[in-house]
């Protein structure tokens, strides 16, 4: 067309002088917004986000690590047990107005987080790196301290005052992002459970698995490992999936699934 030409030719130019497309490619990362400080409410919200982020990660480019999901499982610990000590310790109204309800029900997902996060300590993978790093769930936990301590009560009238409000609704947030992590979780350790690379220290097998099993009892004697067994496998992998139903209730929705109504996040509005 008349009065391009300058246009096409560079763009023409700017195409030779491009890398190749692959090299363009494996650049190209996911973006990653800076945590705001301002606010320890904004900046619980970012580090979540954040996390949720590296879980989606995980998924999407896969490696052999298993201790990130390790992190994460203490995470879920950390996130459930604050927002159990925040429900039950504070006048903010609930669905029902029964607060230590709420509180029970969050106590008793944070103990399948501790029951996955202690299935999940001893293992082992191929690969040794921790590519998530403590330095972002620790600023959480302690963020979510801080919420957990908001213990004052609504002013007169049952009015709720914006920052108490903005409370519930960032720790109300935080249990939402776990979901889609515990989600995003769950897909890694199949993949990894799938690769046969997984692995447990054979000192902390059974008596009776050791006599029924002369290689993992010799592994035992020099601090070997054997590979981990379909059971555990499936134990992990059955604890993930409960939690999972229990804390994506906006994720099942949208994947069509049934919302259980008792383990969803409906008592938390």
């Amino acid at each position: 067309m008349t009065g391009l030409d300058e246009m096409h030719d560079a763009a023409t130019a700017l195409t030779l002088g491009a890398p190749a497309p692959s090299r363009r490619l494996d650049s190209t990362g996911p973006i990653r917004p800076a945590v705001r400080t301002f606010d320890p409410l904004v900046e619980l919200t970012d580090h979540m986000r954040a996390l949720r982020q590296r879980a989606w990660a995980l998924v999407a480019t896969p490696s052999y690590e298993i201790a990130p999901l390790q992190r994460f499982a203490a995470l879920g610990l950390a996130v459930h047990v604050r927002a159990a000590q925040f429900y039950a310790g504070t006048d903010l109204p609930v669905r029902g107005g029964d607060h230590q309800r709420v509180a029970n029900v969050l106590m008793h997902r944070a103990a399948a987080w501790r029951d996955l996060a202690d299935a999940l300590y001893p293992v082992r993978s191929i690969d040794p790196r921790d590519s998530l790093g403590g330095k972002e769930i620790a600023r959480s936990a302690m963020l979510l301290a801080q919420c957990a301590d908001l213990h004052t009560t609504p002013a007169p009238g049952g009015q709720v005052t914006a920052r108490q409000q903005r409370t519930k609704q960032a720790v109300n947030g935080a249990l939402s992002l776990m979901g889609d992590i515990t989600a995003w979780n769950a897909r890694t350790f199949d993949a990894l459970a799938r690769s046969n690379q997984l692995f447990l220290p054979a000192r902390d097998l059974k008596r009776d698995d050791l006599s029924q099993n002369v290689t993992a009892a010799a592994a035992a004697l020099v601090g070997g490992y054997v590979a981990l067994q379909a059971g555990e496998v499936a134990q992990i992998a059955d604890t993930y999936n409960a939690l999972g139903s229990a804390d994506r209730p906006a994720l099942a929705a949208r994947t069509g699934q049934r919302r259980t109504l008792e383990r969803s996040h409906a008592p938390f509005p």
